[in-house]
């Protein structure tokens, strides 16, 4: 019995399970989730009505998949680079460390800026290659989600006993999709085969630089140490003769190198230097021509020196053209710097007669030759012997030089020209006192910090003169160039020539001194550090409570500020000079024009500004809102006067120029401001109004419509005259005056029967900023008329009837 029960309970339970499942697979497949990257996707199937048009789509996207596998040009670029340069790295490394006994600061910064060049090359090179990995993830995560999607769409068709053909497309699809997943991850492994070759090379490549950095603190170092033996006891002949050959043999390669390698890198910018050149060259040829057709003064100095620079046309495009290296070259090497630099003693000698008189030029010409010889030396290895002699010979005739400049400091100001020599002449002390140094640091065997200090010297005083020229140079051409009638033709040229070249020559000397310095510390190996320094000198953000910030933040602010304000004057004088001034406008646009385009400005110079400076705008809403009450309250004057001026921008009821009279003011206004508007009376004086009273009092402008005004000649004439010949005799008056306005015509009035004459006035229309000369003038025409016609002006008389008289007074009277 039990087994029974147990056996009808089992039967039960099967079938209660088999209708649980029986159900379960009536059902519809609705949805399925899969996890793709890290998130949760969820797949529908497909409606049996969209099938068709889903296919298309998926057809569509199979098609541009497949293009884009295809190896574009930059990933069979990349791949044939990293083949090629895995030998190259290696045998650049081996090279370096072969010559790291002959190495110099000048190498050491060759190689890093030429390791720093591949660096940023593979650095892009990844970059791309990155792109293309996350391509190929994009585009495997939706073949998986289609293939999933096919499926369950498979399954539910099935099913529901959708149609074979239907079924068949969707297996087609699906396979399709499978084969294309295939193909996606075999060239996503590709990729990702390059990707960590390129991730190996980028390694390499930050080993070999970290090494030259090593090197060249080890260099720098070793400034103060005795790196050779005393002077007089470095004499060894046959040694020094096989070092000097090999070093010569070194360093001839490695610039050639160098040389080699730096033109192919730089033809596009090769290009465009010539172009300038070019341009250059024939600018100062026609300015040439035309300082010959000019009129200018033959004794003052600046024009001299003008003719003789502008005569000297191809030595100035050459100095020209070799300074502007700076910008288009940015990283050019150490060794076409230098080949640069010498190339620059060629212009700077025909040019110096212009900077420099008498002995003074001589020492000049020393300097260009000393410089000459210490690139020559240093181009070997300035611890051989022959070296260090040589040094000692130009460190004594510079000493002698700075010597002759110390002990005629007043003549040698005299015979140069340039501001800033008064302070290179300041310098020569320190200058001797470092020459000195160097004399003794290359006797004890200190011959790196003996090189460094001679070098600095030379340097100082080289680039001193090369620059200086170029400063006479720019400005020569400057002050010609706004002399052209082309240039002239502008009315801002034309009124604001000599404040124009003031401004130019100011930046024309701050940039000269800036490559000055930079020069020198190219020069002397320093750059790098004192960039580095700088840079993290500058932004580095000092903390005060909340409010953070850095000195290049309050560079930035206060640069852009000034900025805004010149930018602002300068768009202002545009506007005004040269468009409003060539171009007819309603009344007062040009104003409004004007204002609202500064107001335009300085509100973006300012928002620029305090977002360079690091200020988050958005954490000052509470402010702002405090701000609102105070303005309410406080500042309600100034925000009123500011809205005035701007309805005075917009109405234009008032412009600059306009005579107005505002209670007891009469006047011309001069300018309308943020705030205030500025009138200058009759009187000479200035009188500041605010924008809220023109706005709110009665303001008459004398001016709005038109610059007319009415003018008034009253006379009397004695009785017995007859009006119409005084009414004529008036009119003629005013028909004479040339400067009496036609229209409205003058009238003429009979005014009233005076106590003691006829009374009569003359109206007319004269120009407004004339009126009172013109009333006047007309008066005095008036008198001399009236004088010649006879007519009299009376003047005040009674008549007094007397009817008694007192006995006494009529006795003394009578």
């Amino acid at each position: 019995m039990n087994i029974m029960n147990r056996f009808i309970k089992f039967l039960i339970f099967g079938a209660f399970l088999f209708l649980q499942i029986f159900a379960k697979a009536q059902e519809p497949l609705s949805e399925i989730f899969i996890t793709l990257a890290g998130d949760t996707v969820i797949i529908h199937p497909v409606v049996i009505t969209d099938i068709n048009s889903k296919i298309k789509s998926i057809s569509q996207r199979v098609n541009s998949i497949n293009k884009g596998m295809v190896k574009n040009q930059e990933v069979v670029r990349v791949d044939s680079l990293i083949i090629a340069d895995k030998l190259l790295i290696t045998e650049e490394n081996s090279r370096i460390e072969g010559i790291k006994e002959f190495v110099t600061i000048k190498n050491i910064e060759d190689l890093k800026r030429e390791w720093s060049a591949y660096h940023d090359q593979y650095t892009g090179l990844q970059e791309n290659i990155t792109k293309r990995t996350k391509w190929f993830e994009s585009e495997l995560e939706y073949v998986n989600i289609e293939i999933q999607t096919w499926r369950l769409t498979k399954k539910a068709l099935k099913n529901e006993k959708a149609p074979a053909e239907i079924l068949k497309r969707i297996i087609a699809t699906t396979n399709e999709l499978k084969k294309l997943k295939k193909e996606l991850k075999t060239r996503q492994s590709e990729i990702f085969i390059i990707q960590n070759d390129l991730a190996d090379l980028l390694l390499k490549i930050n080993v070999i630089s970290v090494n030259l950095d090593n090197t060249m603190s080890e260099l720098q170092l070793q400034i103060l140490i005795q790196d050779s033996p005393f002077l007089w006891n470095a004499l060894d002949s046959t040694v020094q003769f096989a070092r000097l050959k090999h070093r010569f043999n070194e360093s001839l390669g490695e610039n050639v190198r160098v040389v080699n390698s730096f033109l192919p890198k730089n033809k596009t910018r090769a290009i465009i230097h010539f172009i300038i050149i070019i341009i250059i060259i024939i600018l100062l040829f026609v300015l040439n021509r035309r300082v010959r057709l000019l009129k200018l003064p033959e004794g003052e100095k600046k024009y001299q020196n003008i003719k003789y620079v502008l005569y000297h046309y191809i030595a100035s495009t050459l100095l020209l053209g070799l300074i502007i290296t700076t910008w288009l070259y940015p990283d050019i090497p150490t060794s076409v710097r230098e080949l640069m630099v010498l190339l620059l003693l060629i212009p700077s000698a025909f040019l110096i007669p212009v900077l420099a008189k008498g002995r003074v030029k001589q020492f000049l010409f020393i300097i260009l030759f000393i410089f000459f010889i210490n690139e020559i030396l240093f181009f070997y290895q300035a611890k051989l012997f022959f070296s260090r002699i040589a040094l000692l010979v130009e460190n004594a005739i510079m000493i002698w030089v700075i010597y002759k400049i110390i002990i005629s400091q007043k003549r040698t100001k005299s015979l140069l020209l340039g501001k800033w020599w008064i302070w290179i002449i300041k310098l020569s002390k320190l200058f001797l006192l470092l020459l000195i140094a160097s004399v003794f640091s290359n006797l004890f065997g200190f011959m790196n910090l003996a090189v460094l200090l001679n070098k600095t010297v030379v340097s100082a005083l080289l680039f001193a003169i090369v620059l200086s020229l170029f400063v006479i140079v720019v400005n020569s051409a400057v002050i010609i160039l706004l002399k052209s009638k082309v240039l002239q033709q502008s009315k801002i040229i034309f009124k604001y020539s000599l404040f124009i070249e003031l401004k130019i020559f100011l930046i024309v000397q701050i940039t000269a001194f800036f490559l000055w310095l930079r020069a020198i510390l190219i020069s002397i190996g320093f750059l790098t550090n004192v960039y580095n320094w700088l840079i993290e000198l500058i932004y580095h953000e000092w903390e005060v409570g909340p409010i953070s910030f850095s000195i290049i933040g309050i560079l930035g602010f206060f640069t852009l500020l000034i900025a805004t304000y010149i930018v602002a004057k300068a768009i202002k004088m545009f506007l005004e000079e040269e468009i409003f001034s060539r171009v007819t406008l309603p009344r007062g646009v040009p104003g409004a024009i004007t204002m609202l385009t500064g107001y335009f400005i300085v509100g973006t110079g300012i928002l620029l500004a305090l977002s360079v400076a690091g200020i988050d705008l958005s954490k000052f809403s509470l402010m702002a809102g405090a701000l609102g009450v105070g303005i309410g309250f406080g500042l309600q004057n100034v925000v009123y006067n500011f809205i005035s001026g701007l309805i005075l921008a917009f109405e234009r009821p008032v412009q600059a120029g306009d005579t107005v009279e505002v209670g007891t003011l009469l006047g011309v206004v001069k300018h309308i401001g943020v705030r205030s508007s500025t009138v200058r009376t009759f009187d000479g004086s200035e009188v500041i109004v605010p924008n809220g009273n023109l706005i709110s009092n009665e303001l008459v402008n004398w001016s709005l419509s038109d610059k007319r005004r009415r003018r008034e000649v009253k006379v009397g004439i004695a009785y017995g005259t007859h009006p119409q010949d005084v009414l004529d005799l008036l009119a003629k008056v005013a028909d004479s005056h040339k400067n009496v306005l036609k229209v409205p015509k003058p009238l003429c009035l009979f005014d009233s029967f005076g106590e003691y004459s006829l009374d009569f006035r003359l109206l007319f229309w004269v120009p407004l900023d004339s009126g009172l000369t013109i009333q006047s003038e007309v008066t005095m025409l008036v008198y001399k008329a009236l004088e010649e016609a006879g007519m009299h002006i009376p003047f005040p008389q009674h008549d007094i009837h007397i009817k008694s008289f007192d006995p006494t007074v009529q006795k003394t009277v009578f």
